[in-house]
């Protein structure tokens, strides 16, 4: 069984300003966003893939990472208005 890739990255408000609490999910792994926006994702797949980040009020985004089985990546800032 191959190990996890490590997603990480951030969801933001317009201004810049991390938002605590929103819901990030990718390939059916879900988070909630920490202090400053940041979320840490454990994804059971590799190659392209989609995060979305959510949260009640806001328009969802999405944006697209690579992911290597076992590795570590960095996705675009997400953000919510």
């Amino acid at each position: 069984m191959a190990l996890p890739a490590k997603v990480k990255g951030y969801i933001k408000d317009a201004g810049g300003v991390g938002i605590v609490g929103a819901t990030v999910t990718c390939a059916g792994i879900t988070a909630k966003t920490l202090t400053g926006g940041v979320y840490l994702l454990a994804v059971p797949v590799s190659g392209i893939q989609t995060v979305t980040g959510s949260m009640a009020g806001r328009t969802s985004a999405s944006v697209t990472v690579s992911l290597t089985a076992g590795g570590s990546a960095s996705a675009p800032q997400i953000t919510l208005t």
